[in-house]
Order: C-alpha cells, then sequence, then structure tokens
C-alpha cells in the first residue's frame, strides 16, 4: 500500500489490491465500515499509519498537517480502539496497525460506554470503598489526577478538598457528558482531559492518582499500563496513589451449564444473574500487584488448588480483591466490581477432599478477557 495514495478508509475501501498473483482480492485489513466508526481525522491518521508501516508521532504530524497534540490524541483513542500497536526503537516510539482489529467494551475490554456509567455510580459497596479512600487520602491543597474519570465521580468527590484535579477521558460521549456535568454543579476545579491516560501530558506533576479501571484478574481495563505510566511519568515524590493494591485468586468451582436440556459451557460472570457456581476449593492467590510501583503486564502462572469438598469440577473461578487506601481493608467483589469469572473446563473433572487440580493461566494486563489462556496440566 506504500505506493497508494489514499485520503480515507472510505477511497482505500472501494479500492482493490493487487494479491501479487495477477487477481485482484480484498484490502487486507477486515473492519467495518469506518465511515459510520470513526470521525474524519481518525481515519486520516490510521491511512497514514498504514501506507507507513511504521511510524513516529512527528511523522503523521507532518504528513497530516495536523498539530501534534492533536495527533498524539488521535494516536491515543486508535490505540484505546484497538486499531494501533506501538513498539519502541531506541528510545523512539512508533505506532504500527495491528493485525487484528478490535473494539472491545465493557465488561471485555477497557471502553465503558455513557450507558453503563449510572450503573457504575450504583453500586454503593463500590463507590462507599472508593469515596472512603478518597477522604481518607486527598488533603487540602493537593493536586489530583483522576484517570479514566468516566463522568467524573471521583473527580467530584476530590475536588471537596483538592485544590486541582484533572480528570483524564478518553471516549468522547463520556468526556462531554463529565465536562456539563462538573459546569452544571459549578464545580470550577475539575479540569477535564481527552486523552489517553498511557500517554496523557498534565501540565504538572500531581499528589494524587486516582484510576478506577479495576477488573476481575485486571485483564480486560488498562488499570496495570495507566499505573505503570502515572507512577513513573505523573505522580509526584511520595505522593499516593487510588487504590493501593490488589491480589487475585482461583478455585476450583461446578457451575450448571445445562439449558433445557442442552449445554452451553461459556465463561461468564457469576453475577446480573447468573447462577451460582458449586464451590470445591478454597481461593488460592496467585497474583499481587501494588499500585504506587511498576507492575510486569504479561502474568504467567501455574496454580494448583487443593479440593475441599468431593464432586465434579468443570471450570475455576477468578476473584479480585482490592486495598483501595493504605491501611484500609480489601474489598469483595460487587455487582460492577470485579464479579467472579467463571471459565469452563473442556472436561469434568471428580474430585475427593485433598485431590489438587493444576492449572497454568495466562494474559496480558489490560488485554481483554479474551486473551485469557488456560489449561488443566494436572489432576
Amino acid at each position: 500500500m506504500a505506493d497508494n495514495d489514499y485520503d480515507s478508509l472510505s477511497e482505500y475501501y472501494t479500492k482493490e489490491v493487487d494479491t501479487g498473483e495477477g487477481t485482484a482480492g480484498p484490502t487486507p485489513l477486515k473492519v467495518l465500515d469506518e465511515s459510520t466508526v470513526l470521525d474524519a481525522p481518525l481515519d486520516r491518521v490510521l491511512v497514514t499509519v498504514y501506507k507507513r508501516g511504521e511510524i513516529t508521532l512527528s511523522e503523521v504530524a507532518a504528513e497530516t498537517d495536523l498539530p501534534k497534540p492533536k495527533v498524539k490524541r488521535h494516536l491515543g483513542e486508535l490505540r484505546l480502539q484497538g486499531y494501533l500497536g506501538i513498539e519502541y526503537e531506541a528510545g523512539e516510539k512508533y505506532y504500527y496497525v495491528k493485525s487484528r482489529w478490535q473494539t472491545e467494551e465493557f465488561p471485555s475490554g477497557p471502553v465503558i460506554p455513557l450507558v453503563y456509567q449510572y450503573n457504575l455510580l450504583s453500586d454503593e459497596q463500590r463507590l462507599s470503598a472508593i469515596k472512603e479512600a478518597i477522604d481518607e487520602h486527598v488533603a487540602a491543597g493537593d493536586v489530583v489526577a483522576d484517570l479514566g474519570a468516566g463522568v467524573g465521580v471521583l473527580s467530584y468527590l476530590a475536588a471537596e478538598r483538592a485544590e486541582t484535579v484533572y480528570a483524564v477521558e478518553m471516549d468522547r460521549e463520556v468526556y462531554e457528558k463529565g465536562r456539563e456535568i462538573m459546569a452544571e454543579q459549578g464545580i470550577e476545579n475539575v479540569t477535564y482531559v481527552r486523552g489517553d491516560a498511557r500517554e496523557v501530558d498534565l501540565p504538572e506533576e500531581v499528589d494524587v492518582v486516582m484510576c478506577e479501571m479495576l477488573d476481575t484478574a485486571l485483564a480486560a481495563e488498562l488499570q496495570v499500563p495507566v499505573m505503570n505510566y502515572a507512577v513513573e511519568q505523573l505522580l509526584a515524590d511520595g505522593g499516593t496513589v487510588i487504590p493501593t493494591a490488589a491480589k487475585t485468586s482461583a478455585r476450583l468451582v461446578n457451575s450448571d451449564y445445562e439449558f433445557h436440556g442442552g449445554e452451553f459451557r461459556l465463561p461468564h460472570f457469576e453475577e446480573y444473574g447468573a447462577r451460582e457456581s458449586e464451590r470445591r476449593s478454597e481461593e488460592t492467590v496467585y497474583h499481587e500487584v501494588r499500585f504506587d510501583e511498576k507492575n510486569a503486564e504479561l502474568v504467567e502462572q501455574k496454580v494448583t488448588m487443593t479440593a475441599t469438598e468431593a464432586g465434579l469440577v468443570n471450570g475455576v473461578q477468578l476473584n479480585t480483591d482490592v486495598q483501595f487506601g493504605e491501611g484500609l481493608d480489601y474489598t469483595g467483589a460487587s455487582p460492577w466490581l470485579d464479579a467472579p469469572l467463571n471459565l469452563p473446563f473442556d472436561e469434568d473433572i471428580h474430585v475427593e477432599p485433598g485431590d489438587e487440580v493444576t492449572i497454568e493461566v495466562s494474559y496480558q494486563l489490560g488485554g481483554g478477557l479474551n486473551n485469557i489462556l488456560y489449561d488443566v496440566t494436572d489432576h
């Protein structure tokens, strides 16, 4: 494609490409109709990246004749939507178009649309735990970053004490609604910033970083990648993070997958009206993080669970508990905070008390639920 000159994806889609075998074939990218998904600046930036293969932010700005701050925001949005990846070479960041394009929304991915924001606010167990941490750790005069701010409830709570709150949000609709809500309520010390929290530049260092992009196993949302960036680039020395830590565990379960005579073994959250599984073991913690330090973004673990009850086992359940502030108790699951995630096995296993079952599990933190790989290795 490097020799072609297309101004937009819509034009590109109407062209056929040479397969190299003397016949015309479809484009190498299989995507939705981008003219209905992407705004004009985004599709121009995306085509520019694709034409070059690998390209820096400065080169995109030069080729598109767009200001660097806008290009950075557009590249961040395309990354968040799953179109672009990044590589580092000699300290320089290069963007490229990923071979597999996907936009994953909650609960399987990092983008939480506006329609779910009310549900998040309605989870009182979740919101009360976060408010307790804010009340404990945000002091008068603090500068606060709220990363993945949504419609701004955490910013609103922090603004009661903080001097300034930077509310960073990528989703356009959510960002605009958050700004509107702050204006309607006369909150003048919350500044909304539209951008990717993994790359955002703020005008000053912050005393407190808040980031509630939590999910079960930290697998789908961007909590760890965002906090890795924040503690290195945004947080002042001696600063505070909310939440503080998280730990993920696994336990053996037997779930009912029969529906009207058919069997449907599906990964599922044990919430939102789902049937409750039978527990066959205690929880075994296999992954722990502290958000005030940089964490590895790849999880690769062997997890051995010991049966406490006799019966069939047909899956493993993952649970994540969170400590929102130093010295505070770890929270359990609630409807919109780390609901138990059940992953089915291909075959049933019969266990007696004391029997051990070992699985291998691996996934990229923030990579989406469909990137969780697991297998029974010993029983």
